[in-house]
């Protein structure tokens, strides 16, 4: 232990003010064409995003239209079985699924966590109010918001997003952000 505790490189540094840097994500990723709202070919527009995450405020202003509408299109909850349950190729999914006109009714699915609401502002954020707007501000969305994140529930999540995409003859992108320390680190 003590060789291997002699090969670790150790600094020590006093504490420095951060700053949020969300701003420069298009600029980092070299996404110039989505820098400046309304001058973009790129909007979205017509594309579904889709998103399984943990801690998204349904009602939070990067998410509403020019006109003030939710631009989400469903919501998936597999944690909440108050509502309807969806279905799938005349398969149930265990949770409640919510509409456009559900939306202003729901409440952010977790107090504790807002990185739901972070992931999906970042790629299709709509507020252009400031310069942390999404990359694809007029696609529409389809969450799915679940303390539960499983494999299964994870597919399960896919294939809901997917199949809405399907039922309205619409592309359809998803995006996790997700990881897990089980298996293998070395690929």
């Amino acid at each position: 232990i003590a060789e291997i505790e002699r090969n670790i490189p150790c600094t020590i540094s006093f504490a420095r003010r951060l700053r949020v840097e969300n701003d420069s994500s298009r600029i980092c990723s070299r996404h110039f064409t989505s820098y400046a709202p309304g001058k973009s070919p790129f909007t979205g527009k017509g594309v579904i995003y889709g998103t399984l995450d943990l801690g998204v405020d349904f009602n939070h202003p990067e998410f509403v239209d020019a006109s003030g509408n939710t631009r989400f299109l469903k919501v998936y909850l597999p944690d909440d079985n108050t509502g309807i349950p969806p279905t799938i190729d005349g398969e149930t999914l265990p949770g409640s699924e919510y509409g456009a006109a559900d939306v202003p009714t729901l409440t952010a699915d977790t107090i504790d966590y807002s990185h739901g609401t972070h992931t999906i502002s970042t790629a299709v954020g709509s507020f252009f109010g400031n310069n942390y707007y999404g990359y694809a501000p007029e696609a529409d969305i389809v969450a799915v918001a679940s303390r539960n994140l499983t494999d299964v529930n994870v597919l399960n999540s896919i294939a809901y997003v997917f199949d809405e995409a399907r039922r309205l003859n619409r592309p359809a992108v998803v995006s996790l952000s997700l990881s897990s320390y089980l298996g293998p680190h070395n690929e």
